[in-house]
């Protein structure tokens, strides 16, 4: 049975005592305690960063505990607790008492949740998905029926022609609609589905989408599993077959949407999982969200809630869209070179000169040295050093309503501009951490060319390794060409939520530039990319890893994939702007009430993740008992390493494209039998280790035959009646598949 402790989903398918903590707990991190106290955006409201809405009355949090009991001394403190995977809860709780539950005796891990962001038909000729849907050389056709998918994203609309059976019902068997709010416990979630699975549910009918802001979990759920076959027009006088379909348009869909906080997004999976345990059924969760900030470790709380997941469901991540940006910065230093140093770049494209964001930076070792820094190019000196207070854990913010403005800091920068700098040490893994938050634009009076830049300094000792990140939203890490400092590297820009032990993380690759319009013509990424048919798509992220394997596991179509559309993001674009709206439909097509549906093209690796979880639903159609560590090993087995994967990075590439059909040939075969059902309720299995008893009721004889995961056939007995017992103590210890009566299966464990 999954660990988990999910009660409002339990709950649905099925006030707070006095505070007293006492001080026991980790208590907040540096970075925490930054958050909580982050001060609001300085510069005019030109400068293009989300609008900081008021101070929330809750926050939102994931939670080690330290032990079973530790779920009712939270809620008799007043803590909301969501859902628990493993020994992580997922909380919320009045602002006012965030620091005090840090410090709770049944909290051995703390962390505040923080914002995530969003990051097909030549696509499925290219990877084999349009073979398996047709059967070609199969038993028959696959298209994930009987396998539960989700996402979990922002824009999804579950109306759409897109996610509806034949007769116009919803294929959609689960919507959860997470989102903050300022109530008792800090945030709502109103559930959509049938309402003989899941009390007090609302008809999915009455839900538009969730934001009209993005197409975002349109897109990649359609990716994922869209499955509308008939007409769609794709000019004002001309319709066609729809040639746009998910890879895995059979499957039941269990999806989450609203806000993207860690939180929000954990809960959202934790409810999909619940549902596929719920109905005793497959299922596999796309996660097309994630940023760069973080420690890009397993051992992170968000990675560690998703990897309990994958224990069950296989969990699939987007390696991020940051790979032609140089977000990290990391160096082992030697005697002769004990310092990690470099300068922060604007990458907005309309204002360049800007720096706004929040870089880490990691060593298994104290820091000789943390500061921010501010340099002279014209000079090749350190003008300005603002260091961390010599307390750990603690920070100091320099600058707009810093209580230490440094020497000339407002020469050099506006007057608006801060800095705030700290160190820390992270409770759970031992490594510490300098964290350095900024907001940072040049003094157009008295350094209008940029002579003083901002960086960052770390000194450590021989041997010591440090690895830094930017955030990437609106900066990067550069030497500006200073080779006596360290340039910014792509190696790094990995999504920090894909680091997880056992989720499979993917990148991207093309598989088309240019694309057919409604409007007439076609338009193309030229302008910005360079699709070329084959290759990697420029900016997928990737990471080596001195300890472990380089990621992501295997790349995927992602450049201008065509999907649904969200239609009330396409009804404001048009109402916004007409020709941006044109120029991003690709196709349309009317319900029996009138309701327009549209589709349209976008790229990324959140585009290649859901096509990858849509192949392993088909997978998993095939063989249910596949395990996330088996589809693991079978997409490195069965990837596609042509010339163009052999002649690029391997880091990038992993185990090379992504391959639905041989990868389904593989599943089948480990299954041990092409012709095998899926387990059948009627079989009935008994075993204590080695003697296995099957029964199969109304059955006038039994076989039964056991397959090694090669797909040999090692035992095989006979019995007159309904009953058979097999004595298996011949056979190594293992996993084995035992087919009964030459069409039901059941994967069985030999001790």
């Amino acid at each position: 049975m999954k660990t988990l402790l999910n009660k409002t989903l339990l709950v649905l398918l099925a006030g707070a005592a006095p505070f007293t903590a006492d001080a026991a707990g980790p208590g907040l991190s540096a970075a925490d305690r930054l958050e909580l106290a982050r001060p609001d955006f300085p510069f005019t409201t030109e400068f293009r960063v989300p609008e900081r809405a008021a101070k929330p009355t809750h926050r939102q949090a994931l939670i080690r505990l330290t032990d079973g009991s530790a779920v009712a001394q939270l809620e008799a403190a007043g803590v909301q607790v969501a859902a628990v995977r493993g020994d992580i809860a997922l909380c919320s709780m009045p602002a006012e008492i965030v620091e005090q539950v840090a410090l709770m005796d049944c909290v051995s891990r703390f962390e505040l949740s923080r914002s995530r962001r969003p990051l097909l038909d030549r696509a499925h000729a290219a990877t084999g998905a349009a073979q398996a849907h047709s059967g070609e050389g199969l038993d028959k056709s696959y298209t994930g029926r009987g396998v539960i998918v989700g996402v979990v994203d922002q824009g999804v609309m579950p109306n759409h022609l897109n996610f509806r059976n034949n007769d116009g019902s919803s294929r959609f068997k689960l919507l959860s609609h997470i989102y903050a709010a300022n109530n008792e416990q800090g945030y709502d979630e109103t559930f959509y589905g049938d309402p003989a699975d899941i009390v007090n549910a609302q008809d999915i009918t009455a839900f538009s989408s969730d934001t009209y802001t993005t197409f975002h979990g349109s897109h990649t759920l359609g990716i994922l599993t869209g499955s509308y076959d008939g007409k769609i027009a794709n000019s004002a006088t001309t319709e066609i077959d729809n040639p746009y379909g998910g890879v895995a348009p059979g499957a039941d869909i269990a999806a989450s949407c609203g806000e993207l906080v860690d939180m929000f997004i954990a809960l959202g999976a934790a409810h999909i999982a619940d549902y596929a345990d719920y109905k005793q059924k497959p299922a596999v969760i796309s996660l097309s969200v994630g940023s760069n900030t973080g420690t890009h470790s397993p051992n992170s709380m968000m990675g560690g809630f998703l990897d309990e997941i994958a224990k069950d469901y296989p969990v699939v991540v987007s390696a991020g869209n940051e790979g032609d940006i140089p977000l990290a910065c990391r160096k082992t230093l030697t005697a002769g070179d004990t310092e990690l140093k470099s300068f922060i770049r604007g990458t907005d494209a309309e204002q360049p000169d800007v720096r706004y964001g929040t870089m880490y930076v990691y060593s298994e070792k104290p820091f000789a040295k943390f500061q921010a820094v501010v340099y002279n190019k014209d000079r090749d000196r350190i003008t300005s050093r603002m260091s961390a207070p010599d307390n750990i854990g603690e920070g100091i913010q320099y600058g707009y309503q810093g209580t230490t403005p440094p020497a000339n800091f407002s020469t050099y920068f506006d007057p608006y501009s801060y800095v705030v700098v700290a160190t820390d040490r992270e409770r759970f893994s031992g490594e510490y951490v300098g964290i350095i938050q900024y907001a940072v634009k040049p003094n157009t009076e008295t350094n209008p060319d940029e002579n003083y830049v901002f960086g960052f300094l770390a000194e450590g000792v021989d041997g010591q390794r440090i690895e830094a990140y930017c955030d990437g939203l609106y900066s990067c890490f550069d030497n500006y060409g200073i080779t006596s400092w360290d340039n910014g590297s792509y190696d790094g820009t990995i999504n920090d939520m894909a680091c997880g032990k056992n989720t499979i993380i993917v990148g991207s690759y093309n598989t088309r530039n240019e694309y057919p319009l409604y409007s007439g013509g076609a338009a193309s990424y030229e302008s910005t990319f360079n699709f070329t048919y084959g290759d990697i798509t420029p900016y997928s992220s990737w990471s080596t890893f001195p300890d472990r394997e380089s990621l992501p596991h295997v790349c995927a179509p992602g450049a201008a994939i065509i999907a649904s559309f969200n239609t009330d993001y396409v009804d404001a674009l048009k109402a916004y702007d007409p020709a941006s709206a044109d120029l991003q439909i690709v196709a349309q097509a009317k319900d029996s009430e009138g309701n327009m549906s549209y589709w349209g093209p976008s790229h990324g690796t959140s585009m290649a993740t859901p096509y990858v979880a849509g192949g392993i639903a088909l997978w998993l159609e095939a063989n249910p008992s596949l395990t996330p560590a088996e589809i693991k090993d079978i997409i490195s087995r069965t990837a596609v390493k042509d010339a163009q994967v052999q002649a690029g990075n391997p880091a990038q590439w992993g185990a090379g494209k992504f391959n639905v059909y041989e990868g389904l040939k593989e599943a089948i075969r480990t299954n041990g039998i092409a012709d095998t059902k899926a387990d059948d309720s009627s079989l009935l299995v008994r075993n204590d280790g080695r003697s296995f008893t099957f029964f199969l009721g109304g059955a006038d004889a039994m076989t039964a035959e056991f397959y090694a995961m090669d797909g040999r056939c090692v035992l095989s007995a006979a019995a007159d009646g309904d009953e058979l017992t097999a004595d298996a103590s011949a056979l190594m210890p293992g996993v084995y598949v035992v087919r009964v009566n030459g069409s039901v299966a059941r994967r069985i464990l030999v001790k």
